[in-house]
């Protein structure tokens, strides 16, 4: 069992920043990925650690950049940043251990993340805010090319930046969204199952909270 706690780890801080008529307005938070040993059919698995960044806004609102994303931010931005093809560095190759050993040297290197909204391709965490924070199920998507539509007139996105760091993963959420822990096993609207039909359908606590033993 021992096994399980071994294998190398990796830290990325997340910062996303949004223009607002206030000013810039911030919120950062850390995530983890350390490899463990694969079952059957891969050679390994994931641990994987962190929260939702929440990014408060004038007016008492905020944004939570979640952890869901349509890649797999954020081994394989860094690993695009780092391993083009051309420049694979010698003796690396598709090892994961030991592209996690090579990105580590390139800690506090600050990569932009490309944010537009082509969902497929979009290197950064989906962002989303609540027209009532005690309420899951008034969840609603935000459009990172158009703040303006969901937030007001002066709000733009600013930028989302990922940092590989030594810092531990963040706990921020407590008290924020006191509904959270009773989504354990659910969607936000409450269902066991997820039919994709509704925002609140689609996401889970997973989205926002994940903290693998």
């Amino acid at each position: 069992c021992g096994l399980f706690n071994s294998g190398p780890e990796i830290r990325y801080r997340i910062t996303v920043e949004v223009n607002t008529p206030e000013g810039v307005r911030s919120g950062t938070g850390v995530w983890s990925l350390k490899l463990r040993p694969g079952n059957f059919d891969q050679a390994y698995n994931a641990r994987i650690r962190g929260e939702a960044i929440p990014v408060d806004l004038p007016g008492g609102r905020t944004i939570f950049a979640l952890l869901e994303v349509p890649v797999k931010l954020p081994e394989d931005v860094v690993a695009r940043r780092y391993f083009p093809e051309a420049r694979n560095p010698t003796g690396i190759g598709p090892s994961r251990p030991k592209q996690i050993a090579y990105i580590r040297r390139h800690i506090r290197n600050k990569i932009e993340l490309d944010c537009r909204s082509r969902r497929q391709e979009s290197e950064c965490p989906i962002l989303v805010a609540f027209k009532s924070p005690m309420n899951p199920t008034s969840v609603y998507e935000l459009n990172p090319d158009d703040l303006p539509n969901s937030l007001g007139r002066g709000f733009s996105l600013r930028g989302v930046y990922l940092q590989v760091t030594d810092d531990a993963p963040t706990n921020q959420l407590e008290n924020r969204l006191p509904w959270l822990d009773r989504t354990q096993g659910k969607t936000l609207d409450g269902s066991t199952v997820s039919d994709y039909s509704t925002l609140a359908n689609t996401l889970t606590f997973y989205s926002f909270k994940r903290w693998d033993k």
